[in-house]
């Protein structure tokens, strides 16, 4: 179909339906010009053609709201080849004074040298004011709550995944256990009941004979101080962390609040126990050095696979369960730009399963280097080979890091072939967890200011972010380099 009669098609169908059409001619390399505008997007922007086209016709973005010009730029002025689209939200002035909130996709046709842009305008706007109204009811809700003395929580439970997630807590409720909602959020897992399962083993072993009646705080003590002795922790011999320790805190005021209320004990002997102070340890991470001789050998001898996953890990400070959950279709290669809005969990009784991600500044858009983009793209040829090997049963949830057969892979594969990889190579150890400190530190050190970082790595709270300060020796307030000038 050419153009011709892809305009008639797209006029006719647009005249006769809720939503607007605009086709734009592109001259002299980038002047935009309106070439048509149907209906439909006068009715969405409450004028008529007369009005309308008392306006400039060379100005396009003349009815596109002033703080909203520049996502209209992003879109109009971003697509420059055949069949490129794109798409955008933003408001259009209305003749009345107000503003109609539109969704835009828009397309670019380029034939014989010239090129046109075609945009489909959706009227969103009873769609934006439901949003808002449901904003504001939340926040007159959590307005409520958060005034009400005792402590609120409220959870939501899968059964199929054994686990527990907190779906609201007032402020009274963190601050029971000498938390804030952003300190809870960073420290706490969502999966509440799967982490404190197995807690729950070793406060039995510990607790488990003594009577209920006549247990006392110091049997209390004795158990969290002996939380923090050489040996606590089975995994690597060392004291657990300070983070582990509060946890298990948490569990037992829980524990021991439910006890008093099904009248088991007549006063809670977690009562005067403080709860044990977070201590932010110097962060461990990579040096420039180490990170790219770690880089250079990923490059040199890493598989398609795993150079991808841990690329992104050390260019974009992903959390190993975030990077574990990416999937093509949340994948631009084009743009560079990959989606973190699933993540990929383990527990024994439930296996391997995907979570949405625990708050909501951790769903984000992440802009990924050259390299880590021409990893992905090897890595997809090669799985697409195996997909088309393995047949139906791979991997239908479209995740890009699977087993050889196309099944979600465990959480902890890759830092085992980490660990290998390190050792083969003589490379600095050091944990996936450590690449996002890495990650956080290199920005820090090129200027990126804290508050830019925090969005970054999707933290909830600017304080979590601050603990990388103790790596920067001379911060200006700057937008970093890329992780580019860095590596490559």
């Amino acid at each position: 179909m050419n153009r011709q009669d892809t305009e008639a098609r797209y006029r006719s169908l647009l005249d006769n339906s809720g939503g607007g059409l605009t086709i734009t001619d592109v001259q002299d390399g980038s002047k935009l010009v309106n070439l048509f505008t149907s209906d439909g997007m006068l009715r969405l922007m409450h004028t008529t053609r007369k009005d309308w086209e008392a306006h400039p016709r060379a100005d396009v973005y003349a009815k596109v709201h002033p703080d909203d010009v520049s996502k209209a730029r992003a879109v109009f002025e971003g697509l420059r080849e055949n069949g490129q689209t794109d798409s955008a939200v933003y408001r259009l002035l209305c003749a009345d004074g107000g503003a109609s909130w539109v969704s835009v996709t828009a397309r670019c046709f380029a034939e014989n040298g010239e090129r046109r842009i075609y945009a489909v305008h959706t009227d969103i706007s009873q769609q934006k004011k439901s949003e808002q109204k449901e904003h504001d009811a939340n926040e007159q809700l959590e307005s409520v709550l958060g005034s009400i003395t005792c402590g609120i929580c409220a959870y939501a439970y899968s059964a199929s995944e054994q686990s527990a997630r907190i779906v609201f807590a007032n402020p009274r409720y963190y601050a029971m256990f000498g938390y804030t909602k952003e300190q809870f959020d960073e420290e706490i897992p969502s999966t509440l009941l799967l982490v404190y399962e197995s807690k729950l083993k070793r406060i039995n072993v510990a607790l488990g004979d003594l009577e209920l009646a006549k247990l006392q705080p110091t049997d209390i003590l004795t158990f969290l101080n002996g939380l923090r002795s050489d040996g606590a922790n089975l995994i690597n011999g060392e004291p657990l962390s300070m983070k582990s320790v509060r946890e298990y805190y948490v569990l037992l005021k829980i524990l021991f609040k439910d006890a008093v209320g099904w009248k088991k004990l007549d006063e809670n002997p977690m009562a005067e126990i403080k709860i044990p102070k977070a201590t932010y340890t110097k962060v461990k991470a990579l040096s420039e050095a180490e990170a790219t001789e770690f880089y250079n050998a990923l490059m040199e001898y890493a598989p398609a696979k795993y150079r991808a996953y841990f690329l992104i890990c050390l260019q974009t400070g992903t959390r190993r369960a975030e990077a574990g959950g990416l999937k093509w279709d949340k994948i631009d290669l084009e743009r560079h730009l990959i989606r973190i809005e699933t993540t990929m969990q383990y527990s024994p009784k439930a296996g391997i399963y995907e979570e949405t991600p625990k708050t909501v500044s951790s769903v984000r858009n992440l802009k990924i280097t050259d390299t880590a983009a021409d990893a992905l793209r090897e890595h997809k040829r090669e799985y697409d080979t195996a997909k088309e090997a393995i047949g139906p049963e791979w991997n239908p949830e479209g995740l890009v890091f699977t087993t050889a057969r196309g099944t979600p892979m465990h959480p902890n594969t890759p830092y085992t072939w980490l660990k290998r990889f390190q050792k083969k190579h003589d490379l600095k150890e050091c944990s996936i967890h450590q690449l996002r400190h890495t990650n956080a530190t290199l920005l820090m050190a090129k200027g990126l200011d804290a508050k830019s970082l925090m969005g970054h790595l999707g933290h909830t709270d600017l304080s979590t972010t601050d603990k990388y300060l103790d790596f920067i020796s001379e911060k200006e307030n700057v937008v970093s380099d890329t992780m580019a000038d860095i590596f490559e």
